[in-house]
C-alpha cells in the first residue's frame, strides 16, 4: 500500500493530537472514550503505523469487549501477519455471537489463507453462506465482494470454488444487468477450467456493458486456453488499437505474453511482456487505499493471478536460454510473495519447490517442501515431488519412504509420470530391471506420453525423462536395439 503523503501525515497527527488533547482535559471515563480510542486507532492505521493502531484497539477491548473493536483488531493482525491471534481475536468474537457475519467473513478468510484443510474450509463457508442469508440476503455487494475475494486465495480447489461460486451466483440473482457481477461469475468458471461456458457468460456481461473491458480480458483469454489463438490474436489487436485510451492495466500485456508463446514460442517477448504484467500489477497493489477492506485487500492482490504469473515465469526452468535464469528467478520471487500474504496456498509452495529442483536447488527445494508439506501433510503432490528430490540426491531410502507416503495419501498419484521415474530409479537400484521395465511402460501407454497430447497435460520435460530412462533400461538389458 502507499504510503500516506507528508500533508496526509500531518492532517492524520493533526487528528490524533486533538484527540490526545481532548482526553488530557477530561475526566478519566472521558479519556477513555470508546469512540476516541477507535479513532486514534483508525488515524493511526491510516498512517501505516500499525502497532500504535493495536494499542489503542487493544485499550478499546480491555475496556470493553466490543465487537467493533475486535474486528479491527482483527484486520490489523492479519496485516501484521500475526495469523494465530487473529484466528483468536475472531473466536472471542464468535463466542460472543456466532453469528456475526462479520466475524464468520473474517473466519473463512484466515482459513482459506492459513491452511489447506478443505474439509473445514467448506465447513466454515456453509456456516458464512447461512448467515449471510440470513441477515444480508438482498445485499448483492455484499455477495460479490466476498466472492471475489475468496475466489482468488482458493488455490483453484475446485469444491471451494464451487461453493464461493454459489456466493456469486446470488449475487447476479440479485442483480443481473450488473457486468461487473457477470465477469466475475465468468471468472470463477475459468477457474474450473470451464473456459466454453466462462466465455460464454463474458460474453454476457459485454452485451450488459460494451465498455466493459475485464469481460473482452477473459474472453481473450479463454480463447487462449481453449487454442483459438488466432481469434485470441484478433481481438487483442482490436484491444491494442485503443490501449492509449484506456487505463494500464496486467491484463493486456499478461494476455499479448500469452500469444507470444504459445504462437511464436518467443521466448525473449514472453518474458519482457510478463516483466511488463508483473510491474503494472504491482503498482496497482501499491496504489491502492491505505484503508480499505482486509478483502479488498486480497481482491486487489489476487494471489491467483500472481500464481498464474509465475507458473508463465516457470515455463523456462528448463529453457536453457539466456532468459532462464531471470525468469525462473522472477517467478520464485513472486510465489515467495503469496506466500508470505497467503502462506496456505500449497500449490504456491509447490511450483517454487519445483522450480528450485529443476534449477539444481536442492537443498532449497527441500526446505521449500517441508514448509508445503506443514500446511498439508496429506499433499500427494508435495510427497511426490520430495521423492523425486531424493532420487536425485541418491537418498534412495528418503525417495522409498516419500514415494510411498504419496501413495497412502493419493492412490491415483501412481498414474503420473513423475511416480514412473521415480519407482523405475528405485526397482533399478533394487536390482529389478524388468520390473522398472514393466513400470516405464505402464507410463508411456498414457496419453500425451508419445504423442504429446494436451490432455491430460504432460510437460515435455516428463516425456523426454521417460524416453531417456526407458532407453537406460533397454540397455542395461542389452537390449539395444529397443534402446534407440
Amino acid at each position: 500500500m502507499p504510503a500516506p503523503s507528508q500533508q496526509e501525515r500531518e492532517q492524520c497527527r493533526r487528528s490524533v493530537q486533538l484527540l490526545d488533547d481532548i482526553a488530557i482535559g477530561a475526566t478519566d471515563t472521558r479519556s477513555w472514550d470508546l469512540d476516541a480510542l477507535m479513532a486514534r486507532a483508525h488515524f493511526y492505521r491510516l498512517l501505516q503505523e500499525y502497532s500504535r493502531a493495536l494499542n489503542f484497539l487493544n485499550q478499546a477491548v480491555a475496556l470493553q469487549s466490543w465487537i467493533p473493536a475486535l474486528l479491527e483488531k482483527t484486520e490489523i493482525l492479519i496485516i501484521l501477519g500475526k495469523w494465530d491471534q487473529a484466528a483468536e481475536t475472531i473466536q472471542r468474537v464468535l463466542h460472543q455471537n456466532e453469528r456475526t457475519l462479520d466475524a464468520l467473513r473474517l473466519s473463512v478468510l484466515v482459513r482459506m489463507t492459513q491452511n489447506s484443510d478443505e474439509t473445514a474450509t467448506i465447513e466454515e463457508l456453509h456456516l458464512m453462506f447461512k448467515s449471510m442469508e440470513r441477515y444480508e440476503s438482498t445485499n448483492a455487494m455484499l455477495y460479490f465482494q466476498t466472492a471475489c475475494s475468496l475466489s482468488r486465495v482458493s488455490g483453484r480447489r475446485a469444491p471451494v470454488i464451487q461453493l464461493v461460486m454459489t456466493l456469486c451466483k446470488r449475487a447476479v440473482d440479485l442483480d443481473p444487468t450488473n457486468a461487473e457481477y457477470v465477469v466475475e461469475l465468468a471468472h470463477q468458471k475459468a477457474m474450473l477450467g470451464d473456459y466454453h461456458g466462462a466465455m460464454l457468460t463474458y460474453r454476457e456481461a459485454g452485451r450488459n456493458d460494451e465498455a466493459n473491458l475485464a469481460a473482452l480480458y477473459g474472453t481473450i483469454y479463454c480463447q487462449v486456453m481453449i487454442a483459438e489463438l488466432e481469434d485470441a490474436e484478433q481481438q487483442l489487436d482490436f484491444l491494442l488499437t485503443i490501449s492509449e485510451s484506456i487505463d494500464q492495466s496486467a491484463q493486456l500485456p499478461y494476455l499479448k505474453a500469452l500469444l507470444a508463446w504459445r504462437r511464436e514460442r518467443n521466448e525473449i517477448e514472453h518474458v519482457r511482456l510478463l516483466r511488463k504484467a508483473e510491474k503494472l500489477h504491482f503498482q496497482k497493489v501499491a496504489n491502492q487505499v491505505v484503508v480499505v477492506s482486509i478483502f479488498d485487500s486480497y481482491r486487489v492482490l489476487d494471489p491467483d493471478f500472481l500464481i498464474q504469473l509465475a507458473k508463465e515465469f516457470l515455463i523456462h526452468a528448463k529453457a536453457g536460454s539466456n532468459c532462464t535464469d531471470d525468469a525462473v528467478n522472477r517467478g520464485i520471487n513472486i510465489l515467495e510473495r503469496v506466500v508470505d500474504q497467503v502462506p496456505g496456498l500449497i500449490e504456491a509452495h509447490l511450483l517454487a519447490a519445483g522450480a528450485q529442483f529443476a534449477t539444481g536447488q536442492f537443498d532449497v527445494a527441500a526446505r521449500t517442501l517441508d514448509v508445503a508439506l506443514e500446511c498439508d501433510s496429506q499433499s500427494a503432490p508435495a510427497h511426490l515431488l520430495m521423492a523425486q528430490l531424493e532420487i536425485a540426491r541418491n537418498n534412495f531410502r528418503g525417495a522409498d519412504t516419500a514415494l510411498e507416503q504419496a501413495i497412502a495419501c493419493d492412490f491415483e498419484v501412481r498414474k503420473a509420470p513423475a511416480y514412473a521415474l521415480v519407482k523405475s530409479k528405485l526397482c533399478l537400484h533394487k536390482g529389478s530391471p524388468n520390473e522398472a521395465l514393466g513400470t516405464l511402460h505402464d507410463a508411456m501407454r498414457a496419453s500425451g506420453v508419445r504423442d504429446g497430447a494436451e490432455m491430460p497435460a504432460v510437460s515435455l520435460s516428463e516425456r523426454v525423462a521417460l524416453f531417456i530412462t526407458l532407453g537406460e533400461v533397454f540397455a542395461g538389458l542389452g537390449r539395444f536395439d529397443e534402446a534407440t
